[in-house]
């Protein structure tokens, strides 16, 4: 993640999720597995109906929460602008929560270089029922217009995608990126396709 956004860098992460029954047991989303080597990471996780989205770095967490609800989709996006180190998270087009990042530890480079979608390093996947789709990273800052618009479908880019993983693959264990980057991942362990 570090490689593609920049430790100096604007960049917003979005995704769509859906939770099945199953809101209060501790389930991964995205996980960095704490791996830029000072001890940041990004981490994003559903517990006890919220779901939580952090970036930490090597200090400290920024980030927040939102309430989330069994069985309902929603679009996700967190929006880091440089200028002023804070992550804004959106649900639904809709902030939610804001979250600044120490000046001090991010320019020591928040590396984010491990990126799991739906796991954790330590070993805690995410729960039955959680379907994740549509993994996006922007190299750029999406502000509250942006964001509304990313949520309705569109939001046109001025900055080349740096990911997109729309796992409509339906199939098999390759994840197409169809960003500029050809980041394809793979599928491993307990994952399965969903229709």
């Amino acid at each position: 993640f570090g490689t593609l956004v920049g430790v100096t860098s604007d960049w917003a992460f979005g995704f769509t999720i859906k939770n099945g029954a199953d809101v209060t047991t501790l389930q991964y989303l995205i996980s960095d597995a704490n791996s830029g080597g000072g001890g940041e990471a990004m981490d994003i996780w559903v517990s006890s109906g919220s779901l939580t989205f952090l970036i930490h770095d090597g200090v400290t967490n920024y980030g927040g929460s939102f309430t989330v609800a069994a069985n309902t989709i929603y679009r996700v996006l967190g929006s880091f602008l440089y200028s002023d180190k804070k992550l804004r998270i959106y649900k639904d087009g809709v902030l939610q929560a804001t979250g600044g990042v120490l000046a001090a530890n991010l320019n020591a480079g928040v590396n984010f270089t491990l990126f799991r979608l739906g796991d954790y390093a330590g070993g805690n996947p995410a729960g039955a029922g959680l379907n994740l789709c549509d993994v996006v990273i922007y190299g750029e800052y999406l502000d509250a217009t942006a964001a509304a618009a990313e949520y309705a479908g569109t939001f046109t880019a001025t900055q080349p995608l740096k990911a997109r993983w729309k796992m409509k693959e339906g199939t098999g264990t390759a994840l197409d990126d169809s960003g500029p980057s050809g980041y394809d991942g793979v599928m491993n362990g307990w994952l399965t396709w969903n229709a």
